[in-house]
């Protein structure tokens, strides 16, 4: 068994149980185990491997997951009803009609494998201790969950401090759909964060490389503002030559 997840003793006797509630499995690796219908209420998973593993049906209330890899894992039907998934890995994680209802997903890593169908979900929290309930008050629609965060994961975050120039986001923008070939890019929303923070929402098509896409729009960015400022600063220097010349003649 040396070099398998059977070496650990904890790890075996909850395989074989099939119990674990309230016990700590910190740090341990279940890589590829197989946890159907297990009972681990409260039980710890913090910075567990849980990659490939199957937690089908298991019932997992206030589990804590907190930085573990999720990876692959299978959680279709089971209950994590006010889990912790704060800062997970659930890549190509299936969680389809899973109870959700009241976990925390902060920072937590999902992208367009990541499958939510049929997840049951009346809100989350944004933050552990459960801060920053979401939605604010009321609950989700049947299928709004699943929509939202696949919403999610096909958005760009474009931030701007203090204020948007116009100049220099279209040409940006423009510089987008050049060099991505016509990509088809839609802005979804503009919000102020604060007094000083602009943030410009854009929905891309789900196989993007969406840091190659902010990369390089902030790149062209920069350019195009540099350009701008060098542009108006000559203007005003040539008004001001213009103004003096004037005044010379008079």
């Amino acid at each position: 068994m040396d070099g398998t997840i059977l070496s650990n003793s904890q790890v075996r006797g909850v395989l074989v149980s099939g119990k674990g509630n309230y016990e700590s499995f910190m740090g341990l690796n279940f890589q590829g185990a197989n946890l159907a219908e297990a009972e681990l209420v409260n039980a710890n998973f913090t910075k567990a491997n849980l990659s490939y593993a199957t937690f089908a049906g298991a019932t997992l209330i206030n589990a804590n997951f907190t930085q573990a890899d999720l990876s692959r894992a299978t959680f279709v039907k089971a209950n994590l009803q006010r889990a912790n998934l704060s800062k997970t890995l659930a890549l190509s994680t299936v969680f389809c009609e899973a109870k959700l209802t009241a976990a925390c997903i902060e920072s937590w890593t999902i992208d367009d494998t990541t499958l939510l169908e049929e997840s049951l979900c009346d809100y989350v929290y944004l933050k552990e201790n459960e801060q920053e309930r979401y939605p604010s008050s009321g609950k989700f629609a049947p299928g709004d969950f699943e929509k939202l965060f696949q919403e999610v994961i096909n958005t760009v975050d474009l931030i701007f401090h203090n204020s948007i120039n116009k100049e220099a986001f279209i040409y940006s923008w423009q510089q987008l759909y050049i060099e991505n070939e016509g990509i088809k890019l839609d802005i979804k929303g503009i919000e102020r964060k604060g007094d000083d923070i602009v943030l410009v929402k854009v929905h891309v098509p789900p196989t993007t490389d969406k840091e190659k896409i902010h990369t390089s729009f902030f790149q062209n960015y920069e350019i195009a503002l540099k350009t701008t400022i060098e542009d108006k600063y000559r203007a005003l220097l040539d008004s001001k030559e213009e103004e003096t010349a004037r005044e010379r003649q008079d």
